[in-house]
């Protein structure tokens, strides 16, 4: 599954049968994805992938694109896969088997602007898996918790807000070395991802410090997403991060 997050940065409105389609390579099961809705200048739509991909030693790459009647547009979208093989034969089932049970909380959240043009909204701090509940479907994370809502003004140039997290482990194993926090959904405001450096047990909390630069876009709003993740595969809440820009 590829979640991707489009934003329209033009001026022109994308109609509703404007679609993600194969540009170049295999298609792994999913050749064109329509938008299904409009999609004005400025504004967010995410699409949802669910690829086939085949079991064989050269690992396909593809290209995807958006297209509007017959015509390419933005950016090309390419996947390249990559086949690991484990040194270890049980290390991804032994990882596997701990997801069963690996369960993550938002113990408490902390948030610090550097910047005048940077305002927190604390109140819009809390769980939106109600309103992630369609991307969170095809998925095996069970919950969506906002971390963070910022109101961005026109002068941010690089402001620098600190957010800190403290998640507890609410599930019944450890969570091992190796485990990260990582980008999974838009932009990472120069938080690409975290590595645990030591397990961290049942019950246990870890603080993770997130320090994002923020510049002002020409959008209206915009979701960055972070998630746990063990060999691959991810666990606990989808973290967001929402910035609403205002245009003064």
């Amino acid at each position: 599954t590829v979640n991707i997050t489009l934003t329209n940065l033009g001026s022109s409105t994308w109609p509703a049968h404007a679609a993600v389609q194969i540009a170049h390579g295999a298609d792994l099961g999913m050749d064109t994805l329509p938008l299904g809705r409009v999609t004005s200048p400025g504004e967010h739509r995410k699409v949802t992938l669910h690829l086939k991909v085949p079991r064989q030693a050269d690992a396909p790459s593809c290209i995807w694109a958006l297209s509007l009647d017959g015509r390419v547009f933005g950016v090309l979208l390419l996947l390249e896969l990559d086949w690991i093989e484990s040194t270890s034969a049980g290390l991804l089932g032994q990882a596997t088997d701990n997801l069963q049970s690996a369960r993550a909380y938002v113990h408490e959240v902390r948030l610090q602007a550097h910047d005048q043009a940077l305002l927190p909204d604390l109140s819009r701090v809390g769980d939106v898996t109600e309103e992630w509940s369609a991307d969170l479907a095809p998925t095996s994370v069970t919950q969506a918790y906002r971390i963070g809502s910022i109101e961005v003004a026109s002068a941010a140039r690089g402001a620098v807000l600190d957010l800190v997290l403290a998640l507890e482990n609410i599930g019944q194993d450890e969570w091992p070395e190796g485990t990260e926090l990582k980008l999974v959904s838009g932009h990472s405001f120069g938080f690409e991802s975290w590595d645990l450096d030591t397990p961290v047990h049942a019950g246990s909390v870890v603080q993770v410090a997130m320090p994002l630069k923020i510049d002002h876009k020409d959008a209206m709003v915009e979701e960055s997403v972070w998630a746990l993740s063990l060999a691959g595969h991810s666990f606990g809440p989808l973290l967001v991060l929402e910035l609403r820009y205002n245009p003064r």
